[in-house]
């Protein structure tokens, strides 16, 4: 049993100790929060990838777009043809390896000539007597995650006069590609990639198309988005067309790049947009004007379209090819489709 005296002792001795740790301890967090507050990036924590800070980069593959370019441009396209089919099976054997779910829509066709006038726009059916052939449009469709039933239209035609490198495999490069960035990315809006068959002969593909869908199904479609004639070299610009020249509900997806001088919303050629904007879709086509036939682009020389589908070679070289209009396009269906990431 201990003395008072030596109780007293230990006492103190253990008061002296706390004292002591409990300064340690303090001077340790002190000088803790001075190294975080030196080296705050060190000790930050990172930002996640796809936040506003930090947004996520879709880097469209070149290589890929040229691939597909070559393959559609060293055989010709015209509608009902071999090679037409052969194009679509191609196409459809891509969207296939990235997952998707594609239908091919058959229809029939005959070749009378029809003005495209609102008396004879939605005469797309052909009786078997009267049918000249058959094509096809190969659709794949991106499913939102969110219970929405809204849809967004990605066309390009597949089919040509002559090899159609720029008219249009360089189109449908660009659709291709889309498809391939955006196949794994949940988005909030429903995607529908359609490749139309029949354009050069009076829009058959995307008329046929549109005067199957009913009138909820055409209400679902808040845009569609065409992509015709893109990347040649030349002075000819990368515009959005839409009929009569307007702005509508698909070109107010665009306005960062139209408010930026970046491009111009003008009458355009008829495309297969036209066959939505006549239902009364918001639509329009990102393409090419004027059209390198209308205007001299070498040694004063008007050459007209017969010199393009017959100089294949000259006129459909992959050379020829502007990086910086397709880059342009490939990059402005990119941010759209963005904005639905989530």
């Amino acid at each position: 049993m201990l003395g008072i005296g030596e109780k007293s002792k230990n006492a103190l001795k253990l008061i002296l100790s706390t004292i002591i740790i409990l300064f340690l301890f303090i001077a340790c967090e002190n000088a803790v929060k001075v190294e975080d507050e030196e080296s705050n990036v060190k000790l930050a924590t990172p930002t996640p990838l796809n936040t506003p800070a930090t947004p996520f980069k879709l880097e469209p593959n070149i290589d890929n777009m040229l691939n597909t370019m070559s393959s559609l441009a060293s055989y010709e396209r015209p509608m009902g043809s071999d090679g037409e089919k052969r194009a679509c099976t191609y196409l459809k054997g891509v969207l296939d390896s990235y997952g998707y779910m594609t239908h091919i829509q058959t229809f029939p066709f005959a070749f009378k000539e029809i003005t495209l006038d609102d008396s004879d726009f939605w005469e797309t059916d052909v009786s078997e007597e009267d049918k000249d052939g058959e094509s096809q449009n190969l659709i794949a469709e991106k499913k939102s995650n969110k219970n929405n039933s809204d849809v967004i239209v990605i066309s390009a035609h597949y089919d040509s006069d002559g090899l159609g490198l720029f008219d249009n495999a360089t189109g449908v490069s660009v659709l291709m590609e889309t498809a391939r960035l955006f196949s794994d990315i949940p988005l909030s809006i429903n995607i529908r990639f359609i490749l139309f068959g029949g354009e050069e002969m009076g829009l058959k593909g995307s008329r046929y198309y549109v005067s199957k869908l009913s009138d909820s199904e055409k209400q679902n479609i808040v845009a569609n988005i065409n992509l015709d004639y893109i990347g040649e070299e030349g002075e000819n610009n990368l515009i959005i067309a839409t009929i009569g020249g307007k702005e509508n509900a698909a070109t107010e997806l665009f306005e960062e790049f139209i408010n930026s001088g970046k491009i111009n919303v003008i009458k355009g050629p008829r495309s297969d947009y036209y066959s939505f904007a006549k239902a009364g879709i918001p639509s329009l086509s990102i393409g090419q004007l004027p059209i390198p036939w209308t205007i001299n682009i070498e040694d004063g020389r008007i050459y007209t379209e017969e010199d393009f589908k017959n100089d294949h070679k000259k006129y459909n070289s992959i050379t020829r090819l502007d990086h910086e209009k397709l880059n342009l396009a490939i990059n402005m269906v990119i941010k759209v489709l963005s904005e639905y990431m989530y």
